[in-house]
């Protein structure tokens, strides 16, 4: 939201634009802008305003975007896509997504412009950038990818991009998953603590049903700090944590729990964890 009440977000299909990014569902996705009715109107209903068609992979735009947007300096907004860019072959020609800013245009009428800050690779960098990002105080930009990394089993990383005095971001792999007690396939990006710890969910590895994990501030280890499953306790975790004053962390597993209704795996559990359950079974990993 900004300062005026107008609310952004994406769509993953939809736009008019961009012919190869899903078999089912038509075109590559837009972010666009709603804004509330004036007070003076005759109705509720608030209006659309689509900011960017993405074209995907034949223009080497990305395609599909999947995370939460966020603004930057200057009303720029930044976020990513979970297919396009560049051409990487564990995609099937697809992509493997990219990290986009969209800068306000010079007049109202205008599509906002697009820049490319990153196209992932893979097995290099991550693939499939997911979920929430976020900036640290000195303007670096975090998140996460559901795949890719250097770890056996390309379970995903976490990411950090700083911006350069040229205006380009360099990325540094924070974590690469491997869906061992570490933990694999993020889904829900990343957020700070009070603490300044970078924390996460992984939806895969641990002892089967995710993990909660941090990097801290520190010492910048990686720190699997809670591990799910087996049921009641919940299992993959996916949603955006949560934190109050005392350091408890809130957030909400998809499967799990006591119910019976959800195709046998539980449906979902919503849970807090206290700073003394979180690191008491699992050790450092750097």
């Amino acid at each position: 939201m900004d300062i005026r009440g107008n609310l952004y977000g994406a769509t993953l299909f939809g736009g008019g634009k961009g012919a190869n990014c899903n078999d089912l569902y038509g075109y590559c996705g837009t972010i666009f802008e709603l804004s509330p009715p004036r007070a003076t109107a005759k109705s509720n209903v608030w209006t659309e305003k689509i900011l960017y068609n993405f074209e995907g992979v034949d223009t080497g735009d990305g395609g599909n975007p999947n995370g939460g947007l966020l603004f930057g300096k200057n009303g720029v907004i930044y976020g990513t896509t979970s297919i396009g860019g560049y051409d990487c072959p564990h995609n099937s020609g697809q992509g493997c997504g990219t990290l986009f800013s969209l800068s306000p245009p010079e007049n109202d009428n205008s599509l906002w412009v697009e820049s490319i800050l990153h196209d992932f690779g893979y097995r290099e960098d991550g693939g499939g950038p997911n979920g929430d990002l976020v900036f640290d105080s000195n303007g670096n930009l975090y998140g996460s990818t559901l795949g890719g990394g250097a770890g056996r089993i390309h379970s995903g990383i976490v990411f950090r991009f700083s911006p350069q005095p040229d205006g380009t971001f360099a990325e540094t792999i924070l974590h690469s998953f491997d869906s061992g007690a570490d933990g694999g396939l993020p889904r829900a990006g990343v957020t700070f603590d009070k603490k300044g710890d970078l924390c996460g969910t992984a939806t895969a590895g641990g002892t089967g049903g995710g993990t909660l994990f941090c990097i801290l501030a520190k010492t910048r280890f990686f720190l699997a700090a809670y591990a799910w499953g087996p049921d009641p306790d919940g299992n993959y975790p996916n949603s955006v944590l949560k934190f109050d004053s005392t350091g408890n962390i809130y957030g909400t597993t998809l499967y799990g729990g006591t119910g019976q209704a959800c195709n046998n795996y539980g449906c979902g559990t919503v849970f807090v964890i206290s700073p003394t359950q979180a690191g008491s079974n699992d050790e450092l990993i750097k």
